[in-house]
């Protein structure tokens, strides 16, 4: 008798088979032997076969060392009858594809080939074991350890089902664990299968997916699949992990198949006590039909977690409901002032206050008739944000809502009779679209938004027949695509106009003819331009072409120009372009600071932002003051925007970025405040970021000459910034090695934001890490490069960029944390006040320091640093901010 496996892995006895069934077993031995000697021989001067690792129904995973990197590696060969079917050049093509789903918890394609006819392709080795080895040794999960693992799978599959990848094969053993976080397995196969087509695989016997996590409509060998099968996967695996055994089992793989498609679907709760939450998420997860099922991954891990107090941090601090906006518009509205009484272009006359109370105001909008204007306002006691209408010379604004949450971005119906607008509430990730009677009454909710938050300017426009909004928002929540959408106010249905990855679009704007959408897009904020696409289908068409910062955009009434906000010429003004496209002209006369600009249909009428924002670097004891602690000092401070101080090596001075000489300039100063003094002088640059050498003689910093962000270097005392990246991308958040040879630095130059470095004297820049970064630092002994990633977290890796490692989360802003001996010392805004915390690298524990009052905001643009012996933090402070409307008559 020997011990062996059945269908779904349980321990079975068996009588020893007879003397035939031992000579199969030989040959097939004999087979796996020869096959692993060709393989390796095939792959001679490119990788070291070291031994099998094991076999599959699709492959065989060998590891071997990557000889030109030195690394070990999977490599997984495929099953000569199933590389017979897919052919070389349909899977080489497409598994190419898989090399974009560059995800944290998803194992990244390394390499692909064709050897001496073997179609392999290549995976990083994970040091660890897979779900699979630990369900055998744990059988069942703690309800949190689950939940977590669901949460870090479910992320990865929708940033590949937001690709048009579907996995088709979720289950513990394609789930790897590395250091305790999931990697997903075998994306590789996915897109060539699917492209092979089912009936050709059918041939060979073969067939993608495993009966006991196979989806009902998979099994039903149904030709399109989508990111529900793959959802229903998910869902066997947790409720494995939590009940110890897959939702159907039974002695043969047809068993198990005819449960699932005939057997009620079974309850969770039958075996472990979970929150009701958890299995009603998993038991419409496990839904026979795809349309019963959530939508997403996403909708599923949200359902998961509902009614749970435990969470996230949340992004914003309820005390500030102005920092959606003020800050958002961080960069935009008040950053920088727009200059007065420019040369040439167009001037305006008339121009006078429209509010005058209390409070920042943003995004007006005219009625249609032009004789009333909506604006998000905080109202008298300053509170949160909500909407008023106010009519143009006489009487008070009327409050429309009053939501605790903060309403912005008002919006007119054609017939003038409703009002659309969004809502945020300050702990959650995402808001919503809403309508409401022009008159006041009650709202309605139209859909959720996915996208990102962009509240100031126009973030929201009507169809000309009123049966649609137009917004900028994604098609679903894990959706890599930004798009601008036709919004039915009926049913919340999403209809694409134009879609593109990875790309930032706001602001979208109907022309007066109803024919077409003007909205912003680009790398980032930073770098946006104007577009117009046809609505009723086609390319967009580009009408500006320089990338620049752009807040808010409004057609003329007669279609011709678009008039817009920009910092194209150092400071914020409005500037208007032909519709057609051409050179942008300035608008003299809108004052300091315009922006969010708004034109009447009729009556020839410009509304616009005008704000004040005072910024301002303090200084506060940091945990290496003695004795007791002094109150925060104001160290740095003018009527304009201070931010982004940074200690040198020996905190005798202070670098900072400022606006105070009219553009962005890097400034300097004492460790004390005192002899400011202003380093560069590249107007119209948006110069920030500075970071000084460790010897303190030079200062690298980041600056934007040509419509994109560059890395500079300057000497501390001043001269000719020399330039060390000049691609027409993204290059922005310097950062020293710690021998001073290197600056490493964030770019989008492979089409996401990676770390890359380049010598400091100049020279080619190398990319650094392949699955994401924004900031990088140096550990003070040079040994290790910490890597702040989009969504809070921080993960240490080699100066190389392999080996990462997550040490840390909770981290909302890239410049919010600095890199110690012994630890790192962060900025949690999820707090009023804000906290300075330390993680302990010995202890892996994270302490309180101290808390920070940082006004109006508690995102950027940002300022934190730590002097170097640790008695002082300096920190900007938003310690005023205000806005008004401003009516331009006979605009023309």
């Amino acid at each position: 008798m020997v011990l062996g496996r059945g269908p779904e892995g349980a321990a079975t006895l068996t009588r020893q088979p007879p003397r035939s069934a031992l000579l199969l077993v030989r040959r097939i031995s004999d087979y796996m032997a020869d096959l692993f000697e060709r393989v390796r021989a095939s792959l001679a001067g490119r990788y070291t076969i070291e031994r099998e690792l094991g076999r599959g129904g699709m492959a065989t995973v060998y590891l071997a060392r990557d000889l030109k990197h030195d690394r070990p590696v999977a490599l997984k060969v495929l099953r000569p009858e199933l590389a017979a079917v897919l052919g070389a050049e349909r899977f080489l093509r497409e598994i190419r594809l898989t090399a974009q789903l560059q995800h944290p918890h998803i194992l990244t394609l390394l390499d692909s080939g064709d050897a001496g006819g073997f179609l392999y392709y290549v995976m990083p080795f994970v040091e660890g074991e897979s779900l699979r080895q630990r369900l055998e040794r744990e059988r069942q999960l703690p309800l949190d350890e689950a939940l977590r693992l669901t949460r870090a799978i479910a992320s990865a599959l929708d940033f590949a089902h937001g690709r048009g990848v579907v996995h088709r094969d979720i289950k513990p053993e394609n789930i790897m664990l590395h250091q305790g976080e999931p990697m997903v397995a075998d994306f590789g196969i996915a897109l060539a299968v699917s492209t092979a087509g089912r009936e050709r695989l059918t041939e060979t016997g073969l067939s993608p997916g495993t009966p006991a996590y196979m989806s009902p409509e998979q099994a039903s060998a149904e030709p399109r699949l989508d990111g529900r099968s793959d959802q229903y996967s998910l869902a066997c695996v947790l409720y494995e992990m939590l009940a110890g055994e897959p939702p159907y089992t039974g002695p043969t793989a047809q068993a198990v198949l005819a449960k699932r498609l005939t057997e009620p679907i079974p309850h969770l709760g039958t075996l472990r006590g979970v929150p009701p939450a958890v299995e009603a998420a998993v038991t419409k997860a496990l839904a026979k039909a795809p349309p019963d099922r959530f939508a997403t991954a996403h909708a599923f891990v949200l359902a998961l977690t509902a009614g749970s107090t435990r969470g996230t941090h949340p992004r914003w601090r309820s005390a500030s409901a102005a920092l959606a906006v003020v800050i958002v518009i961080g960069g935009a509205v008040a950053w920088f002032r727009a200059s007065r009484g420019s040369k040439g272009g167009h001037n305006l006359s008339n121009v006078a206050p429209f509010t005058s109370s209390p409070g920042a105001k943003f995004g007006p909008v005219f009625s249609p008739d032009g004789n009333e204007i909506a604006y998000a306002w905080k109202g008298e006691n300053e509170d949160n944000f909500d909407i008023y209408i106010k009519l143009i010379g006489a009487g008070g604004p009327l409050r429309l809502t009053s939501n605790a949450a903060g309403e912005y971005c008002p919006a007119w119906s054609p017939d003038g009779r409703n009002i659309a607008f969004f809502r945020k509430w300050p702990w959650s990730d995402r808001g919503a679209y809403y309508i409401i009677p022009a008159l006041g009454g009650t709202e309605r909710k139209i859909a959720e938004q996915y996208g990102q938050d962009v509240v100031f300017g126009r973030c929201i426009d009507w169809s000309r027949d009123g049966k649609s909004l137009i917004v900028a928002d994604k098609m679903a929540p894990e959706d890599s695509r930004s798009s601008i959408l036709l919004l039915s106010i009926e049913d919340g249905q999403r209809t694409a106009l134009v879609s593109q990855p990875d790309l930032y679009i706001a602001n979208p704007i109907l022309s007066p003819d109803g024919t077409g959408v003007a909205y912003i897009q680009g790398a980032g904020f930073l770098a946006g331009d104007i577009y117009v696409v046809p609505v009723s289908g086609g390319r967009p068409r580009r009408v500006t072409s320089d990338g620049r910062t752009l807040n808010g955009i409004a057609w003329t009434a007669d279609g011709r120009e678009i008039v817009f906000a920009s910092n194209r010429g150092g400071l914020w003004r409005l500037w208007r372009v032909p519709a057609s496209g051409g050179t942008p002209e300035p608008v003299s006369g809108a004052g300091d600071g315009a922006a969010a600009p708004a034109i009447a249909p009729r009556g020839n009428r410009l509304a616009y932002v005008q704000a004040r924002v005072d910024a301002n670097l303090w200084q506060a004891a940091g945990p290496g003051w003695k004795g007791r602690r002094p109150a925060p000092l104001k160290l740095i401070a003018s009527s304009r925007w201070d931010f982004e101080g940074a200690f040198s090596p020996d905190g005798q001075r202070i670098a900072f970025g400022s606006d105070r000489s009219g553009s962005v300039e890097i400034w300097t100063c004492n460790g004390d405040g005192t002899n400011q003094t202003q380093l560069t002088s590249l107007k119209a640059a948006d110069a920030g970021t500075p970071r000084w050498s460790p010897d303190g003689k030079t200062i690298a910093f980041d600056a934007r000459l040509e419509g994109h962000g560059d890395i500079f270097t300057i000497s501390a005392e001043g001269g000719t910034p020399h330039r060390l990246t000049s691609d027409p991308v993204e290059n922005n958040v310097p950062a020293w090695s710690r021998d001073g040879k290197w600056i490493y630095f964030s770019s989008n130059r492979t089409g996401n934001w990676q770390i890359w470095k380049v010598p400091s004297a100049g020279g080619s820049a190398i990319q650094v890490t392949t699955d994401g970064g924004f900031s990088a630092q140096e550990s003070p002994d040079g040994k290790s490069l910490y890597v702040w990633r989009d969504g809070g977290t921080i993960w240490r890796a080699r100066p190389s960029g392999e080996e990462t490692t997550r040490v840390l989360q909770g981290v909302p802003v890239f410049a919010w944390w600095r890199v110690f001996p012994g630890g790192i010392y962060f900025v949690d805004g999820s707090t009023a006040p804000a906290q300075v915390r330390f993680l302990d690298f010995a202890t892996e524990r994270v302490n309180t320091i101290t808390t920070l009052d940082l006004g109006y905001s508690v995102t950027g643009p940002w300022g934190f640093d730590v002097s170097p012996d640790g008695k002082w933090i300096l920190y900007k402070r938003v310690d005023q901010v205000e806005s008004d409307i401003m009516l331009v008559e006979d605009f023309r």
